[in-house]
């Protein structure tokens, strides 16, 4: 007979699991909701063991009474979780408060689709960190307060939305996915943290008029900063604390702002060591930097919308890349970074830099040669240095003002900038009331070739040294106005058709085979102590040759010879005044001398007084047939048209005689003499003149008095009245007595 086999345990393993079964006896349960009764979790139906009590965790899923009530008293609950995986199967808790010792979790979507579930319970975290997980595509919408000390963590794929006003103190570190907060007050003026975890990170704002001012930290140290700001013209916000960039790779620090709304980060945007991501911005709206102290490293990649440095913002000497249809603006008023006064990146792409801020300017530097398609200057000053493609490289459209605007702009050269600039695709002068201005601001000679399209007016202003010239075409409405001491050179054959004012400094007209290189242009004034040098045209020889159409006036000085042509007009002064001509002068058929006087008693080329040409060479009349070349002689009262003042008033028996007052008006004057003259060859037209004589009209004569003068003269003619009572008009001619006025 066998005998049986035994074991015998010690006092202390008895003791042992006797503690442990007592142990499980009383551990959390997890319990799995079935909603087989109705939503209330106070129904001990509705769940697979029974009614939960504190320190149990739940399960939801199923798809009965998905929209539960938490209508037990406040209790802890250990942890939630959401595992309905098909979509459609969406979740909403209700009702009571809880306090939440474990983290909230669901699974992820099978299939296309996405679920969208809902907390709009109280909710009290009571761990240190209290974690979100959320599965790809299972998103969560927290609508009820999440209140206390503690910090809330996002992780996995899924969309977590906070839309209510929560009071939570610890921070949200977002370590995967994406955090919508759609409430100004959702994340309750704590930390917020991207990018703690390998992977993607996205952050949304979503609430009307978003005020942002209590974000105080961002960075991504790893994967993919997402912010969103997405509200279709309602949404500003301001990120005011430490913007931390920690990623390396391009793209993984991104901004996405929806059209019309405006993302600020006026809070300093700094790069820890390893990282130099740079910004990446999409959307329509605009993303603004403000502060002064910025020193990120990295890109900008604007792939949407606008990014702007405004206010005191200021950067390093990022790259910048913008594509197609994108804006980087430049509206600071600081200098460009905080080495130096310049911005040393580069700008690239088919997209537009503009630079705008009235008091400010940004000097570019060092970019051999820009390939940014569209390089504005809206309003302010763009400065080009080091670089002969500072402003632009060959496919770079240079636009100066803003079409229709009121703003002053201006593009600049300055430095060591010498020689041929980089020809760029064109410079188009907008349309508006603002002056733009393109100057060099050194004493190097500097050549831009570029095309120039006027659609406005242009400033042009050399420095007191050195040449600048443009060799391009100028064409369009505007005028071109020269000013500062210095010399600007035309050598394109341009055909703008708005004035030429040249008014200080010297305007050079340079051509190697043409007489008129700006032909179209309507009236080209020469200002007092100004000089319009045509002496290199044609080749230098005949100098300018003024094309139908054409007036050149004022009280300048034109050096070279100087054609007055078929339809062309001579206007000397800025009425009246002298016009100095150094060279050779002729005076063609179907030409104009278009001469005012303001004073008989004053003097030639004065004011008061009459329009005076100087000619320092001479006054070539010989091609001219009959009547060929038009004086056409006008009155000014001051320096409009009127009465002109000074010519006496004549009357009869016991008065004055009619004929007595003659004058005579030196209105051209040649050192080198006067050729060809013949009174037949001119047409005297006086019918705008008058003077304060109320009885008398005025004839008028030419004359050449000795070598050098061609002078005009006034004497009175009575009304027909008067000149009955002469009764010998033949005999009062012959009596009339001369008075001159040299």
């Amino acid at each position: 007979m066998k005998t049986p086999y035994t074991t015998q345990l010690s006092t202390a393993a008895l003791s042992a699991l006797a503690a442990l079964a007592i142990t499980s006896q009383t551990s959390a349960d997890t319990h799995t909701w079935t909603g087989a009764t109705d939503g209330d979790w106070n129904d001990a139906g509705n769940w697979d063991i029974g009614i939960p009590v504190g320190g149990d965790g739940l399960i939801f899923s199923g798809t009965s009474n998905t929209t539960t009530n938490n209508d037990l008293a406040v209790i802890g609950i250990a942890g939630i979780q959401f595992n309905n995986t098909t979509a459609g199967e969406s979740f909403s808790l209700a009702g009571s408060d809880i306090n939440l010792t474990g983290a909230i979790t669901t699974a992820a979507v099978v299939g296309d689709g996405t679920i969208e579930d809902t907390i709009s319970l109280r909710l009290r975290p009571t761990a240190a960190v209290q974690g979100i997980n959320l599965g790809a595509d299972h998103n969560l919408t927290i609508s009820g307060e999440i209140f206390g000390p503690q910090a809330i963590e996002k992780l996995g794929a899924g969309t977590l939305t906070l839309s209510a006003a929560n009071t939570y103190a610890g921070g949200t570190n977002i370590k995967a996915g994406k955090v919508i907060f759609t409430n100004e007050d959702a994340f309750n003026n704590g930390n917020i943290t991207l990018g703690i975890d390998v992977g993607t990170q996205e952050l949304e704002f979503g609430a009307t008029g978003m005020d942002l001012s209590n974000f105080t930290q961002f960075q991504n140290s790893s994967g993919k900063k997402t912010i969103t700001l997405d509200l279709a013209g309602n949404a500003t916000g301001t990120m005011s604390g430490t913007t931390d960039i920690r990623r390396s790779a391009a793209g993984q620090a991104e901004f996405v702002i929806g059209d019309g709304d405006t993302l600020t980060l006026s809070g300093t945007v700094v790069t820890q060591a390893g990282g130099g991501a740079g910004i990446t911005k999409e959307g329509a709206g605009t993303l603004k930097l403000t502060n002064a102290t910025n020193t990120f490293s990295g890109r900008f990649y604007v792939n949407e919308g606008e990014v702007q440095i405004a206010d005191s913002g200021r950067i390093n000497d990022q790259l910048i890349e913008v594509a197609s249809g994108a804006t980087f603006r430049w509206s600071s008023n600081a200098p460009a970074d905080l080495g130096n006064t310049y911005y040393d990146g580069g700008m690239s792409g088919d997209g537009t830099f503009i630079k705008d801020g009235s008091n400010s300017e940004l000097i570019v530097r060092n970019f051999s040669g820009a390939s940014i398609a569209n390089m504005e200057v809206h309003q302010g000053t763009l400065t080009g240095a080091g670089s002969n493609g500072a402003l632009g490289g060959a496919t770079t459209t240079n636009y100066l003002g803003e079409d229709g605007g009121a703003n002053n702009a201006t593009m600049k050269w300055i430095g060591g900038i010498n020689g041929t600039v980089t020809e760029r695709a064109d410079i188009i002068v907008q349309a508006g009331t603002g002056t733009k201005t393109y100057a060099k601001g050194n004493s190097n000679d500097i050549t831009d070739n570029t095309d120039i399209t006027l659609n406005g007016d242009l400033t042009v202003n050399a420095s007191s040294t050195g040449t600048f010239t443009l060799g391009g075409v100028i064409s369009g409405i505007g005028a071109l106005t020269k000013t500062n001491t210095g010399t600007l050179e035309l050598t394109g054959d341009s055909n703008y058709t708005g004035n030429t004012n040249v008014t200080t400094g010297t305007l050079a007209l340079s051509h190697a085979s043409l007489n008129n290189i700006i032909s179209s242009s309507s009236i080209i004034d020469v200002a007092t102590g100004a000089t319009l040098d045509v002496s290199a045209l044609g080749g230098g020889s005949g100098g300018l040759a003024l094309a139908a159409g054409q007036t050149i006036s004022g009280s300048g000085t034109v050096s070279g010879d100087l054609t007055i042509g078929n339809g062309a007009v001579l206007s000397p002064g800025n009425s009246p005044g002298t016009l100095t001509e150094i060279g050779d002068v002729t005076w063609a058929d179907g030409g104009t001398y278009l001469w005012e006087i303001n004073d008989s008693g004053g003097s030639k080329g004065g004011d008061p007084g009459w329009d005076w040409l100087s000619i320092t060479g001479t006054l070539e009349l010989g091609s001219l047939g009959a009547g060929g070349f038009a004086i056409d002689i006008d009155s000014l009262a001051g320096a409009i048209a009127g009465d002109s003042a000074g010519f006496d008033t004549f009357t009869i028996d016991g008065y004055e005689s009619p004929f007595d007052v003659d004058y005579s008006f030196v209105i051209a004057t040649a050192s080198g003499g006067i050729n060809g003259f013949n009174a037949d060859n001119f047409n005297l037209d006086f019918s705008g003149f008058s003077a304060l004589n109320p009885e008398a009209g005025w004839h008028w004569e030419i004359i050449q008095d000795g070598a050098n003068d061609l002078v005009l003269q006034a004497y009175a003619v009575p009304e027909p009245s008067s000149t009955a009572l002469l009764g010998l008009g033949g005999l009062a001619l012959m009596l009339r007595r001369k008075r001159s006025a040299a």
